[in-house]
């Protein structure tokens, strides 16, 4: 007869079982004997049997230790492990933000809200949450850091603590499932280390804490095995979640609240460890309150950065794919960002879930009726990281043009999938344990590890290429540093708000070279923004400089730099910016600024072509035969008029606009006047005026500026679509004329 054992992941035999695979062997749970309980659980209850389970434990736990340390020496390394000698020169996107982010927190006073600092984006500041620069990390190396080199962060040394931690996870969540043997220990740390998932994260290092899902399911079986809720760890494990991403704060409540759904469908008492969790989620959100989470407007994206259907079983980034073919998988993404839904199991586990279908094609059902709650929350994930727009390759199957805003929240959505890929790592090693005898698991497990392991290859070899070494940082990077160093704040111009794109490399260079010197700084690449659509154009463009200021002006907005009073004077170019400052010492020797462009009056200016004309500085996608369309709420042209006088003047422009709405609302502006209220009909091409008042313009560098309201993507309304740009106005030619 067959009986469920203590998790559920597989039935227990007996032996003599006429099912069983050990016939007349001696009774066993699962491919745990007797013989082998007895070894570590001398005598029940006593004594000798607390200190067979402790040593047990510590000497699996330093199994997985052991793995950890040699993982990070060899393979993270421990330059990249200690945080010390980091070629700046190799930091770009991602990780550049998270660094950025900790190196102003750590140098600055302490503040409330706990996690901002007023050096960015200064007066208001930033809450480093919204940089990615692990709070938890950040704050721990702030109460150290008279003792620390100026500028270290733990960025790097955090990558070294989540390779450390990932093995010992899986340990535990391996033993939370009742499997207690060494071996098998030291074989899922392997697997847990290797899974591709993972290690393809290593561009988002706090992304990379997936050990806290792996504690999260061994903390789910234990409460499920015994119908205790424990309330301090579930609290502990959410907070450190929330401190490190919210992301992973998302998935590891939604693996915790799978247990009272758990005990619920298994008719035993629930509503205890039900109150336990919603009590710590609750203590959570309060901690995110206090702390200044939220309150950020997501964006829009949902539906793009979603996991492909194949995804788990296709083999990209798969070092045996390509020794066996003799060429990588190619990659597969259909929307342009599925790169966030890499979920590629691995051959190893790939091979224990084929092994376990094949020999036991009813573990899947036991395992349901046992643990409901994963598999629900499981289904739940995977919809979720599907998204509204579903793809098989790059076959579409459905796409939901209208998500509720909530949704947006969760834009990266492909990353929901990681929970169930460690829910099926350990179901299916425990499986494979408790489903055959142990001459056969034991090999079949060895052979998946090692399989996993060199699945993984290239993957690894990513991760040591990180520590370098790597060529050294640019005679204009050396140029930028020491200019920043003489003054005492930057302005960056246009800001984030005013349509640059903050994670360019032009941007993050800026902010990399002003993090050296920890130089306050005006705009700062954010995971989400407070306010997409308040943009400063001549504000801050055309303000008078202020003593200790440099402004600087992206490569594309260098025409811009005219409209500084005395920019002539005060303005030079370092590398590819324009540079504006009153300390003429410190742009002493630089070079001049180019020409630049004129507004000619009476003449039409075409937006299309084979490149966008020099006026467009900001906030337009590229040169289209027929215009060019703007990017995001705010679109910029900039340039020079000569011999306007005092006359009013009128702007024509024909545009059309996204077929979403019968109707887009643009506002206009000359440097911050307002000068028109549009309503561009879409589908056809229209003329729209602005009539300028007398005195508002004047010989010299002036911003026209287009407020776009409701920018959207096309795919988001049109199921044939696959365009992914933000888009509102298409402007086809400009021109100025005397009123």
């Amino acid at each position: 007869m067959m009986r469920s054992d203590r998790t559920g992941f597989a039935y227990a035999r007996a032996a003599g079982s006429p099912r069983g695979p050990g016939r007349g062997a001696t009774a066993r749970t699962g491919s745990i004997d007797q013989t082998s309980r007895q070894a570590f659980d001398p005598e029940p209850g006593t004594a000798a049997s607390a200190r067979g389970k402790a040593s047990n434990a510590l000497m699996a736990y330093g199994i997985a230790a052991a793995i950890g340390v040699t993982f990070v020496v060899t393979i993270v390394t421990l330059r990249l492990a200690l945080g010390t000698g980091i070629d700046e020169s190799f930091l770009t996107g991602d990780v550049t933000q998270h660094i950025v982010g900790q190196r102003y927190f750590i140098a600055d006073a302490w503040r409330w809200p706990l996690l901002v600092t007023r050096l960015l984006e200064p007066p208001q500041g930033v809450n480093i949450s919204l940089t990615d620069s692990i709070p938890l990390a950040a704050l721990l190396t702030k109460l150290f850091r008279g003792m620390l080199p100026a500028g270290y962060t733990t960025i790097y040394p955090w990558l070294g603590v989540a390779f450390l931690l990932q093995p010992i996870a899986g340990v535990y969540a391996l033993r939370g499932a009742g499997e207690k043997r060494l071996l098998p220990a030291a074989l899922v740390a392997l697997l847990a280390l290797s899974m591709p998932t993972l290690l393809f994260r290593v561009g988002h290092i706090a992304l990379c804490s997936h050990f806290l899902l792996l504690f999260a399911i061994g903390l789910y079986l234990r409460i499920t095995a015994d119908g205790r809720g424990r309330l301090g760890p579930v609290l502990l494990l959410l907070c450190a979640s929330l401190l490190i991403h919210p992301y992973l704060l998302a998935m590891v409540a939604t693996v915790l609240v799978a247990a009272p759904i758990t005990l619920c469908l298994r008719r035993a008492p629930w509503a205890t460890v039900a109150g336990q969790v919603a009590a710590a989620l609750v203590a959570t959100a309060g901690l995110a309150l206090l702390l200044g989470y939220g309150g950020e407007s997501p964006g829009s994206g949902f539906g793009r950065a979603s996991m492909n259907l194949i995804s788990p079983v296709y083999p990209f980034q798969s070092f045996l794919y390509q020794a066996i073919v003799g060429s990588p998988a190619p990659r597969v993404d259909a929307t342009g960002l599925q790169y966030e839904g890499y979920q590629y199991l691995g051959a190893g586990v790939l091979l224990l879930l084929a092994v376990m279908l094949v020999t036991d094609p009813r573990a899947v059902g036991r395992s349901i009726r046992r643990h409901a709650g994963p598999w629900l929350i499981g289904v739940a994930l995977t919809v979720l990281s599907v998204s509204s727009t579903a793809y098989a390759g790059h076959s579409l199957l459905f796409r939901i043009p209208h998500v509720p805003e909530f949704m947006h929240q969760f834009r990266s959505s492909g990353r929901f999938f990681w929970p169930v890929t460690y829910f099926l790592l350990i179901g299916a090693v425990v499986a494979t344990l408790r489903g055959h005898r142990r001459w056969v698991a034991l090999p079949v497990l060895v052979v998946a590890t090692g399989l996993q392991w060199a699945d993984a290859t290239d993957l690894r070899r990513g991760i040591t290429h990180m520590a370098g070494p790597h060529a050294p940082l640019t005679a204009e990077d050396h140029l930028l540093e020491r200019v920043i160093a003489q003054h005492r704040r930057v302005t960056i111009w246009p800001t984030a708000a005013c349509g640059e794109v903050a994670s360019a490399p032009p941007f993050m260079r800026v902010l990399r070279a002003a993090s050296v010197h920890v130089v306050p700084v005006n705009s700062m690449y954010l995971a989400r923004e407070s306010d997409a659509t308040h943009c400063e154009g001549a504000e801050i463009a055309a303000a008078p400089l202020a003593p200790g200021e440099l402004r600087l002006f992206m490569p594309n907005a260098i025409n811009a730099a005219g409209a500084v009073p005395d920019g002539i004077d005060h303005c030079r170019m370092v590398g590819e910016y324009a540079a504006c400052s009153r300390n003429d010492g410190a742009l002493s020797g630089l070079p001049a600024l180019p020409a630049e462009p004129l507004f000619p009056i009476g003449q039409l200016v075409q937006m299309g072509g084979d490149h966008l004309p020099p006026q467009a500085v900001v906030g337009w996608y590229w040169a289209e035969p027929e215009g060019a369309w703007t990017r995001g709420h705010t679109a910029i042209l900039a340039g020079r008029f000569v011999g306007v006088g005092a006359e009013p003047m009128r702007l024509t422009i024909w545009a059309d606009a996204v077929a979403d709405q019968p109707e887009k609302a643009v506002t206009v502006r000359i440097d911050d006047t307002v000068v028109a209220h549009w309503q561009i009909h879409s589908g056809t091409q229209r003329e729209y005026t602005a009539e300028i008042p007398a005195g508002l313009l004047s010989d010299g560098t002036h911003l026209v500026r287009f407020e776009i309201a409701h920018p959207i993507r096309t795919i988001d309304f049109r199921h044939d679509s696959e365009d992914s740009r933000l888009l509102g106005l298409y402007l086809m030619n400009f021109r100025f004329d005397p009123n």
